[in-house]
């Protein structure tokens, strides 16, 4: 059996040409990746967020030892999670909904036969 491949964040949030721009998606990392990343300003203004990948940088894979870390000089913090969708700040996760639900009813009494 397979296990499940981790689904993080992937995108970004920033300024460009003066005008805050966010994009942000699930996405489903590569085979074997344990780790999701997102790193973000002081003030939010600036968000990262990505998977794992086979050329992950140690010095980001030892972020993971501690779950955060804030680089005061720089006024950023640095995060690693593992699991599923954990890589973003509440604020920052986007609200839309799958255009296509998954869920299936329980019971079948909810399907109602039209009057005869």
């Amino acid at each position: 059996m397979f296990a499940e491949p981790l689904k993080c964040y992937v995108g970004s949030k920033g300024m460009v040409h003066n005008v805050l721009k966010t994009d942000f998606a699930e996405n489903e990392c590569e085979e074997g990746m344990k780790h999701c990343f997102d790193s973000y300003s002081n003030d939010l203004t600036e968000v990262t967020a990505s998977c794992q990948t086979l050329n992950t940088d140690q010095k980001l894979l030892d972020v993971c030892k501690v779950g955060c870390q804030n680089h005061t000089q720089l006024e950023i913090t640095v995060c690693c999670c593992d699991h599923d969708l954990c890589n973003l700040p509440d604020s920052e996760k986007p609200t839309d909904q799958p255009a296509i639900s998954s869920a299936k009813p329980q019971d079948k009494s909810q399907h109602l036969q039209p009057p005869t």
